[in-house]
């Protein structure tokens, strides 16, 4: 075990979902030397025996982030809405971080094109003025996103597997690759049984917040026009008064609002779909997932949204709320995010939590509720604040 953590980072071992004697093997090994790598995750389904149940919660107590934890039932039906059937989604493993394929005879090509869904939002913004009522104007952001990702994304991500197929090919992983031999292609030149190319999109909880505020806000409340908000991003949100009614509205997705709940279950299924709906040539499926690695923190000069996030702060991540939505607890987040379409996005719909080690008892309700919720991936963080001040006096 310990000469697994000599290669690169993003290392993902799995172990679980049907457990056996190794499965308990590599949760004790994990426990005992607290490696980074390899990130141990385990698979958690309806069958999940009391002691396999009680090994991965010991490690989780023992707070080094590990195992992270997949709902079984969930990641299956997402890998058969890309056309895998039962049998072989059954065999899934993780690429690196959250992405979960079939192992042997799958090219996954995992983050392979990332995008920002405020960009797309921004875009409609300064190109269409505000109509008379917000379901249209929602109804129109729909629509452009529909014709934006086949304007101008799909193309995209074909020009790019294509140049892969010219420009690469491995033929070591070839040879251990079901299909390629076969078919005397290697997995860049479409070789393998399955052949996925994986999108990773950021930015879900913002784009459900400023929608929401948009709403709320404008065509809801009037207590803003729509021009004046456009002025208010284009300054940074310099009016407090204004910047404190869009940062500090109540109902935000992650607080377990209905309309957010509502707003986050539409979009992700429209998200999903059309990019599970528009296959690339060669009949390689998109994959998509909802993060985009780092991409969140590194925000630049990325501006201002109408959530009342200003210029340089961070995007929302996975499916977890934004850090500015306010009111929110661990229970009101796990609600909203169990709104999310995860089944539509078999690469990966990764949210982390963090827990007192006081919480640890409900931890494993905690899970079960999420998962059986509809919930397709969860991280623990167990923060303690004792370890804290230790770590200051004696790094």
């Amino acid at each position: 075990y310990i000469k697994t953590s000599e290669g690169d980072e993003s290392q993902n071992l799995i172990v679980g979902g049907n457990e056996n004697i190794l499965s308990f093997l590599c949760i004790k090994a994990q426990r005992m030397i607290k490696m980074r790598q390899p990130t141990l995750s385990v698979r958690i389904n309806k069958n999940t025996s009391d002691d396999f149940w009680n090994a991965s919660l010991a490690l989780s107590a023992e707070g080094i982030g590990m195992p992270s934890y997949f709902c079984d039932e969930t990641v299956i039906k997402a890998l058969m809405n890309l056309g895998i059937p039962h049998q072989r989604a059954e065999d899934y493993a993780v690429v690196g971080c959250y992405e979960t394929c079939p192992q042997g005879d799958t090219h996954a090509l995992t983050v392979a094109y990332g995008y920002n869904l405020t960009d797309i939002l921004l875009d409609y913004m300064r190109l269409h003025s505000a109509p008379e009522s917000y379901a249209e104007y929602y109804s129109g952001f729909c629509k452009y996103y529909h014709d934006y990702y086949i304007r101008e994304l799909l193309p995209a991500f074909q020009k790019h597997r294509s140049q892969i197929a010219r420009k690469w090919g491995s033929p070591f992983l070839a040879c251990c690759m079901k299909g390629c031999i076969e078919n005397n292609l290697a997995p860049e030149q479409y070789g393998a049984v399955y052949s996925f190319y994986s999108i990773n999109i950021l930015g879900i909880g913002t784009l459900v917040d400023s929608l929401y505020c948009i709403e709320k806000l404008i065509f809801s409340d009037k207590r803003y026009t729509y021009s004046q908000l456009l002025d208010a991003m284009d300054n940074n949100f310099a009016d407090e008064e204004m910047y404190r009614s869009f940062r500090n509205l109540e109902g935000k997705y992650g607080t377990n609002s209905d309309r957010t709940n509502c707003l986050a279950a539409e979009l992700s299924e429209m998200i999903g779909r059309i990019s599970l709906d528009h296959p690339l040539d060669h009949n390689v499926k998109v994959s998509p997932a909802l993060f985009r690695w780092l991409a969140d923190v590194y925000t630049g000069n990325y501006p201002a949204t109408p959530d009342g996030r200003r210029k340089n702060e961070r995007l929302s991540y996975g499916i977890a709320p934004t850090e500015i939505s306010k009111n929110k607890c661990l229970t009101s987040i796990l609600g909203s995010s169990a709104n999310i379409k995860t089944d539509l996005f078999p690469d990966g719909c990764p949210l982390t939590v963090s827990l007192s080690a006081a919480e640890l008892d409900h931890l494993k309700n905690i899970i079960s509720v999420y998962f059986n919720m509809g919930g397709f991936h969860l991280n623990i963080n167990v923060t303690d604040y004792k370890k804290f001040e230790a770590a200051q006096n004696k790094p």
